[in-house]
């Protein structure tokens, strides 16, 4: 299943901020025990993995945190939190909103450095935050770096008949021999046999992911939803 437009948006290498293991006054011998996503105040955070929820509460350094068990010995942490939509208990989906990221001045942590979320990962969910905890980067790349390709569709053993008045150019027209969703440094790009462009709104990015799924059939997709499709695969040819 492709990553959520969201997940791959909010998550974006250009967003990272301080990374696992640096040193600094503000984390004591040990060094950062989380990865930073620098975001807006009261911005909503979606799961980076899905699974279930098997604690929710307040810390008094890290503020309101959650924590999702993502499969056996595999849990990821959430802290600087706002306004939690989930409880212990929950099994949440890849992208569902979890709580929203705290502003400067609602809880202790946020105003160190702005407001952020601080994600982390551990083998217990005893040691997510402090402790034994993991480096989040490299399972964060492996999602961003999700591709989906698109084979071209098989010829129809019978073709249907030319209309006596050719109908206006349509996305079945334009669809070239291949299409590739590629995450470059959190950028996604659609890229086809004659080039590529940037796919600019996180909307835009589920458009697609919805094309791969449905493609050559476009019935689903209403006549908006049509114009964006082909806005960009025209750019890229």
């Amino acid at each position: 299943m492709a990553t959520p437009g969201n997940v791959l948006a909010f998550y974006a290498e250009k967003r990272w901020g301080n990374r696992h293991g640096i040193k600094g006054p503000l984390y004591g011998a040990a060094g950062h025990r989380g990865h930073d996503i620098k975001t807006a105040a009261r911005e909503a955070v979606p799961a980076l993995r899905g699974g279930k929820v098997v604690y929710t509460g307040r810390s008094s350094v890290l503020g309101p945190v959650v924590v999702i068990e993502v499969g056996p010995g595999n849990y990821d942490g959430y802290a600087h939190l706002y306004g939690l939509k989930v409880e212990t208990g929950d099994h949440v989906a890849q992208g569902e909103i979890i709580a929203l990221t705290a502003g400067v001045g609602d809880y202790h942590g946020t105003a160190w450095l702005g407001p952020h979320l601080h994600i982390t990962n551990g083998a217990l969910s005893g040691s997510v935050f402090a402790g034994a905890t993991r480096d989040p980067a490299p399972g964060i790349r492996d999602i961003l770096a999700d591709v989906a390709v698109l084979a071209p569709a098989s010829t129809p053993s019978k073709p249907a008949p030319v209309p006596a008045k050719a109908p206006a150019p349509t996305i079945r027209k334009e669809v070239p021999e291949m299409f590739l969703m590629r995450i470059t440094s959190g950028e996604v790009y659609l890229i086809t046999s004659r080039g590529k462009v940037q796919l600019t709104h996180p909307s835009h990015i589920v458009l697609f992911q919805r094309m791969f799924k449905t493609y050559p059939d476009f019935d689903t997709f209403n006549a908006a939803e049509r114009d964006i499709l082909t806005s960009y695969i025209l750019r890229a040819s």
